[in-house]
């Protein structure tokens, strides 16, 4: 029996942690799955996930384990081309230059574990931009994230119910998606929370996006009658409605691929194989 048959036997058997020990041979991508296996084995054997959730990572983990055994050349797998399933595939550009360079995209309320991120990646030898902290005077927000997308090898999205609510973190996001899709880019999420797969949280996402919509449609009005400009809560309120529009789209993306783990328990496990990862 080959290898390629082994995990697909292995994996049908339930035995998810076998199947990932005898793909590590195939390729060490499988150090992220691996990583959040044990991540989600841990946060059940200590109750914080019931067992729906941790059957549900399982089958995550399983398919991602199976496409990742068919991108790898000479197992008897054709590689699949379609982005939302293409889970952490090796870079086709050489690692000693723009692909190790990390840009990452985080919400401002969630500013203390970015910068614990940044620090560890640098401290692993990475060129790291977090945020819009070496933006220009004057430069444009959106240009500038834009740029540093297209520029960046890696683009570590830390996720949260913050960052899934935050216009410009979910204008981010998006681009980033299809940044992949163009390019050799790698789009990494790194998960704080469990909100983006709880049930009822696009429909209350929804219901707080469109709020702030009203709430800015409202302000813009006064500041109308008052005789003033409302440019700048016109832009507001189009970056909401982008989101809006897109936040499905974020949403599927990540549940069709794995999202990495940084909670605290789980933290340097989950970052030093992202550090490995981007390192090779």
């Amino acid at each position: 029996m080959d290898t390629k048959a082994q995990i697909q036997e292995l994996i049908s058997l339930g035995k998810t942690e076998e199947a990932l020990e005898l793909l590590e041979q195939l390729t060490t991508d499988s150090v992220l799955l691996q990583s959040r296996y044990n991540g989600a084995k841990r946060q059940y054997s200590m109750g914080m996930i019931d067992y729906s959730e941790w059957s549900r990572t399982q089958a995550q983990i399983n398919y991602a384990a199976l496409e990742m055994m068919n991108s790898v050349k000479g197992v008897g797998g054709k590689k699949h081309d379609n982005p939302s399933i293409k889970d952490f595939e090796s870079p086709s550009v050489n690692n000693s230059g723009e692909n190790r360079k990390v840009f990452i995209s985080y919400n401002h309320k969630d500013k203390a574990i970015a910068d614990r991120v940044k620090t560890y990646l640098e401290l692993g030898g990475l060129q790291v931009t977090i945020d819009r902290e070496k933006m220009e005077p004057g430069q444009s927000i959106s240009d500038f994230i834009k740029a540093n997308i297209r520029s960046n090898g890696y683009i570590l999205s830390l996720v949260s119910e913050n960052s899934l609510k935050s216009g410009w973190v979910g204008m981010e996001s998006t681009a980033s998606l299809f940044a992949e899709w163009i390019a050799d880019k790698h789009f990494i999420p790194l998960a704080l929370d469990d909100s983006w797969h709880r049930s009822g949280f696009y429909i209350d996402a929804l219901k707080y996006i469109n709020d702030n919509v009203k709430a800015k449609e409202k302000e813009a009005r006064e500041a109308k009658k008052l005789g003033g400009r409302t440019t700048h809560i016109e832009t507001q309120i189009e970056r909401l409605l982008d989101l809006r529009a897109n936040l499905s789209l974020i949403l599927e993306r990540l549940q069709n691929v794995l999202t990495v783990s940084i909670n605290d328990d789980v933290f340097d496990d989950s970052m030093d194989n992202v550090l490995n990862l981007i390192r090779r």
